[in-house]
């Protein structure tokens, strides 16, 4: 593995790579086709013409999406005709949080190198470049329909659930604790900038109440405003072990169920992708794409599921009682992740709006549930 993770991200032989395009409208015919030369994705062919759907509309919180539908000047055996172009988010303040973290240099760099190595499914990444100039980005993907996307807003089966814990499990397991995490050594880590995040978050949380304080759920407030003094007590906890690469952002949004070439399920979206505590993704996934009391209901057995999975693939040592005292304090990170995201997130659209209200009112549910100010020092 460790001669797979240090490999260069560029293809020898091929075209040199084109500019990072500054937005959609420079995605064009003669782009298109020096990025796809640049990988040997595309041979002697050239785009035509290309048709541009956009994507993101109430769902990315900081990319964006949209399906190209791509005609050549020649048959291209194994060229695509249908892909996803990824660019920044055009919410300026979403772009300057995403540029200060360094997610779209991080997500970049998964699909370059990390991908490959992972047996989740992902798209297939045609083209990437990131340029360390602007903090800007591209990445062409592989389109996953007819797959069904997964919806946060309106939940899934029991069973989607089941599939989707299991399949986090078997990743963070391969990952557990691995010498091989020591080699990434540019992937952030959880207790990495602590004093700048905490004022990112004291912002985001200031803002977030000024704009919306007469519509955030009971509890959520006080719980709120005590987290943004122990920002850094949380972070440096989540930073111990046991650690694994975490997903980030593993919400509904960014799953496919039914996907091409026999998979179940496959995952997108890897801007947030990092080392830290593996149950935070199932955290983040039970307590902002289920209703409470679903939630309340699945909630003990999917941890199980969990667990269970994590000990069938070789993590020893890592009962439920330990998962469910890392599950309560990894809600206080999501926590923290939802007012980020909510407070740069675009709530002008009707379905930015509805994820919103449920982020924030599912959020809340799960952090009062669990007691999690029991976490946090007194003050």
């Amino acid at each position: 593995m460790s001669s797979e993770l240090s490999r260069p991200s560029t293809f020898e032989g091929f075209p040199p790579n084109p500019r990072v395009p500054a937005g959609l409208e420079d995605v064009t015919p003669e782009w298109l086709t020096a990025a796809l030369r640049s990988t040997g994705a595309l041979g002697d062919a050239t785009v035509a013409s290309i048709d541009a759907a956009n994507m993101t509309e109430g769902r990315g919180f900081a990319g964006t999406l949209a399906r190209l539908s791509v005609r050549y000047t020649a048959p291209e055996p194994g060229a695509p005709h249908s892909l996803i172009v990824k660019l920044p988010t055009e919410n300026r303040v979403m772009r300057g949080v995403a540029r200060a973290n360094g997610i779209y240099e991080s997500e970049v760099r998964f699909y370059e190198r990390i991908s490959s190595l992972i047996e989740l499914r992902t798209p297939r990444p045609y083209y990437s470049s990131f340029d360390s100039d602007t903090g800007d980005f591209v990445l062409l993907l592989e389109d996953l329909a007819p797959a069904r996307a997964g919806d946060q807003i309106a939940g899934c089966s029991e069973e989607e659930a089941a599939l989707a814990v299991t399949e986090i499990a078997r990743f963070h397991a391969a990952w557990w604790e691995t010498e091989s995490l020591a080699e990434l050594d540019w992937m952030r880590r959880p207790d990495r900038d602590t004093a700048g995040f905490e004022r990112l978050y004291q912002r985001s949380w200031a803002r977030l109440k000024s704009d919306t304080g007469d519509v955030l759920p009971g509890p959520l407030p006080d719980v709120a405003e005590r987290l943004g003094r122990n920002v850094a007590a949380v972070r440096g906890v989540t930073a111990q072990p046991p650690q694994t690469l975490v997903h980030g952002d593993f919400r509904l949004d960014n799953m496919f169920f039914g996907v091409r070439g026999g998979a179940a399920f496959a995952v997108v979206d890897w801007q947030l992708f990092r080392r830290g505590r593996g149950v935070f993704d199932v955290a983040w996934f039970l307590s902002g794409c289920l209703n409470p009391d679903t939630r309340k209901s699945w909630e003990q057995d999917l941890l199980g599921l969990y667990v269970s999975t994590l000990a069938q693939n070789g993590v020893a040592d890592y009962g439920l009682e330990r998962c469910v005292e890392d599950y309560r304090l990894s809600l206080l990170s999501c926590l923290m992740l939802g007012v980020i995201a909510a407070a740069a997130a675009d709530r002008d659209t009707e379905r930015g709006q509805a994820l919103f209200k449920a982020l924030m009112s599912r959020i809340a549910s799960a952090v009062d549930d669990h007691h999690v100010t029991e976490l946090m020092p007194k003050g």
